[in-house]
C-alpha cells in the first residue's frame, strides 16, 4: 500500500519542529509528539484522522508521519541536520502555513504546542517508558524492550571484557521472567511462543551459569543470547502492530499476519541452535536433562521395551498413516489410536519388532534436538523432550 500524507499531518510535523525552535526533532522524536497529540486530542477533533498509528519496533509508528517527514524534506521546507549517531529536523521558518487554520487545526496547535514544550531536550529514549507503559498493546513492551535488552547489551559488553557479573545475571534472569509473565494470551502468538519459550530457558540456564564457568564461552553465548533478543523482539513486533492498529490499516492486516508467521517460524531453528549450544557449554538445568540424538531416544525405548519396563509412548500426533508400518499392524486397533493420536501403547508394542519399533518412532520425530528427564514418581515417566513437541514414555512394569 502507498501511503500519503495529508497536508494535515505534513502541518503538524511542521508546526511540531517550529515549536521545538532551533533545537528540532528526530524522526522518533516527530513520531512521539504527534503520537501523544492524536492520543490527547477531544473526541471528534478531525486532524487525529490525519495520524493514523500501529504499534512496532520502537513503540507507536504512524508510517503516514513518516511519509510526511520525507515530503516536508523534499520540498524543502524542512532540513535535515547529522549529528554522528543520530539527526535532526529543523522546520525552515519562511515556509507559510499548509492548511487553513480551522477550529479543529487551532485546538490541535495548541495540544501540539504543550506536548513539544514538555519534551525534555534529547531525552526520547528515556521519554518512551511513559509511552510505553500507559499505551502499549501488552507489558511484554516495557519489560522486554526496556529492562531485558539494554541489560543483556550492557552484560554482553563486560562478558567481552572479561568481566562476568553474576549479580547482573540474576537481574537478568529476573527481567526475562517478568517478561514471560507478559506475553500476552492471544491466539495469534501461538507460533511465536514456543521459539520464545526456547529462548527464555537457554537464558535463565545460562545466566545461572554465569561466574561458574569459562568467562571466553560464557562471553560467546552472552553475544548470542544479545543478538538472538533483536531477532526476538523484531518478530514480536511484527505481530503487536497486528493487536493493536489504526482502522487506516485493517487492509493490510492479512500481509501483516502472514509476514509475522513467516517470522515467527524463521526464528524456531535460531531458538533451538541458541538452546542446544547453551545446554551443551552450561550442562544441565537440573539433575535429568540432558542431550540425545534421535538414534539414542529411540534406543531408550527399545531398551525399556525389551526389559518389559515401559506402558506407552506417547508421541506428537502422526496424523494418519505411517510410512513403513506392515498391513498386519496396520489392521490392530491399537494402531489407529496411534495413527490418530500418537499413544504407542503395550498392546501395540508387543506386536512390533525392533525394526518395525524404530521406524515408527523414526517416523513421529522431526529430527530436531531430543532432551531427555525423569519424574521420580510411581511408576516412574519419562519426557524426552523435542523442541516444538513432547514425547513421553512411561515406564512401569509390562503386563
Amino acid at each position: 500500500m502507498t501511503v500519503a500524507a495529508s497536508d494535515t499531518a505534513m502541518e503538524m510535523i511542521r508546526l511540531s519542529l517550529e515549536y521545538r525552535s532551533s533545537k528540532g526533532l528526530t524522526k522518533t522524536g516527530v513520531q512521539k509528539a504527534l503520537y501523544e497529540l492524536k492520543r490527547d486530542l477531544p473526541e471528534g477533533n478531525s486532524v487525529g484522522a490525519h495520524l493514523p498509528y500501529y504499534w512496532f519496533k520502537a513503540g507507536a509508528f504512524s508510517e503516514h508521519v513518516a511519509k510526511g517527514l520525507e515530503d516536508l524534506q523534499s520540498r524543502s521546507m524542512v532540513v535535515k541536520e547529522d549529528h554522528g549517531r543520530y539527526s535532526v529536523f529543523k522546520s525552515v521558518r519562511t515556509v507559510g502555513r499548509l492548511v487553513t487554520h480551522t477550529a479543529d487545526v487551532q485546538e490541535a496547535r495548541a495540544c501540539l504546542q504543550r506536548i513539544v514544550r514538555d519534551m525534555r531536550p534529547l531525552s526520547v529514549a528515556s521519554e518512551m517508558r511513559d509511552q510505553y507503559e500507559q499505551d502499549a498493546p501488552t507489558p511484554f513492551y516495557p519489560k522486554f524492550k526496556l529492562d531485558f535488552m539494554p541489560a543483556l547489551e550492557d552484560h554482553r559488553n563486560k562478558a567481552e571484557r572479561g568481566s562476568v557479573d553474576p549479580d547482573q545475571a540474576a537481574f537478568l534472569t529476573e527481567a526475562i521472567n517478568e517478561s514471560t509473565r507478559s506475553l500476552p494470551y492471544a491466539s495469534l502468538f501461538g507460533e511465536f511462543r514456543q521459539p520464545y519459550f526456547d529462548f527464555e530457558a537457554a537464558c535463565r540456564r545460562l545466566f545461572k551459569w554465569a561466574g561458574k564457568c569459562d568467562e571466553k564461552r560464557y562471553a560467546e553465548l552472552a553475544g548470542g543470547a544479545a543478538d538472538l533478543s533483536r531477532q526476538v523482539w523484531d518478530t514480536f513486533a511484527h505481530g503487536a502492530r497486528i493487536l493493536k492498529h489504526d482502522a487506516a490499516y485493517d487492509c493490510r492486516v492479512p500481509a501483516w499476519r502472514a509476514e509475522f508467521l513467516g517470522k515467527a517460524h524463521d526464528l524456531s531453528p535460531a531458538a533451538d541452535n541458541f538452546y542446544l549450544a547453551v545446554l551443551d557449554a552450561a550442562g544441565s538445568t537440573g539433575g535429568y536433562e540432558r542431550a540425545i540424538s534421535k538414534d539414542g531416544l529411540i534406543d531408550h525405548i527399545l531398551e525399556y521395551r525389551k526389559s518389559g519396563e515401559i506402558a506407552y509412548v506417547r508421541f506428537p500426533s502422526p496424523g494418519g498413516s505411517v510410512l513403513g508400518a506392515s498391513d498386519h499392524i496396520r489392521r490392530l486397533p491399537e494402531y489407529r489410536t496411534f495413527a490418530e493420536e500418537g499413544q504407542l501403547d503395550w498392546l501395540l508394542m508387543k506386536n512390533l519388532d525392533d525394526a518395525e519399533l524404530a521406524r515408527l518412532a523414526n517416523h513421529c520425530m522431526t529430527g530436531r534436538p531430543v532432551f531427555v528427564s525423569y519424574a521420580e514418581d510411581t511408576p516412574k515417566t519419562m519426557t524426552y523432550r523435542m523442541v516444538g513437541a513432547e514425547v513421553s514414555a512411561r515406564n512401569t512394569r509390562a503386563p
